[in-house]
């Protein structure tokens, strides 16, 4: 029982932290963006997360980033069917020099077209600037949201903008598998040094490895929408070893080395 209560006292402070940081995120060019938002009529809120990163040095970057979002803010979410993840980053100030970051997956790299930095440019500084005012706590129907601007109003979902090119519609991923097994969906970042590209398509690098995850909640389960955190960790490594098992181990070996003793 003291468990449980400790995990809902973690759990709250890590949601007061999380609206501090959003409170302050600036979503400035070469930063590295989450957007979290649910594909029914019935959930309004988008949610965007400036998670600090540096894209230009992505690729060396480890660890959880950003802050929590606690799904209870998606109100009348009643599943994870349609939840829906965007990582994403700009870098086109200069229209000519211009630099993006897009989700895929491990099988497909987006492919972006031929004369869309205009487009890119104009919507990436709305958004820019519509999460900035609003802490990134934003209304997915208002004209400068990402579902608005990014899905064109879910008529051409994960085309990031109809920027894509088709089979390679990947820039929104899927959340639906939170709710099982190991409770994360890794999805990966691609980089295009676009320059405002003028013919031809440019197919984007892979630069990182990006694993969304939900917590469990205060009762150590995942079977409730109210009390669980969506998180993010960047270019996540091996599994590591419990520490209860680290603790163990010790006297394991000692165990192991006494009974070799004994035998001789």
């Amino acid at each position: 029982m003291k468990m449980k209560k400790l995990l809902g006292m973690m759990a709250g402070a890590a949601l007061l932290l999380g609206m501090a940081t959003q409170s302050m995120a600036a979503f400035e060019d070469l930063k590295l963006i989450r957007t979290l938002y649910d594909r029914s009529a019935s959930v309004t809120a988008e949610i965007g997360t400036d998670l600090g990163v540096d894209l230009t040095t992505v690729s060396g970057a480890s660890g959880d980033v950003g802050s929590l979002v606690a799904l209870s803010s998606f109100t009348g979410l009643s599943s994870l069917s349609s939840f829906v993840v965007s990582y994403y980053g700009f870098n086109d100030a200069v229209l000519n020099e211009a630099d993006y970051w897009i989700t895929g997956t491990a099988d497909v790299a987006p492919v972006l077209l031929a004369r869309k930095g205009v487009t890119l440019q104009g919507i990436g500084m709305q958004l820019q600037d519509y999460y900035a005012q609003t802490g990134g706590i934003a209304d997915k129907s208002h004209a400068k949201a990402y579902e608005s601007a990014f899905d064109v109003n879910g008529t051409a979902f994960g085309t990031f903008g109809n920027t894509l090119a088709a089979g390679s519609l990947v820039a929104n991923i899927y959340l639906a598998d939170l709710a099982t097994g190991d409770h994360y969906v890794d999805s990966y970042l691609y980089f295009f040094d676009y320059n405002n590209r003028q013919s031809g398509s440019t197919t984007g690098v892979q630069v990182a490895q990006i694993r969304t995850y939900m917590t469990a909640g205060a009762d150590g389960n995942y079977d409730t929408l109210f009390d669980n955190f969506i998180g993010t960790t960047i270019n996540p490594s091996a599994v590591p070893v419990p520490a209860s098992l680290l603790l163990f181990a010790p006297g394991l070996l000692g165990l192991i080395g006494l009974r070799r003793r004994n035998a001789k």
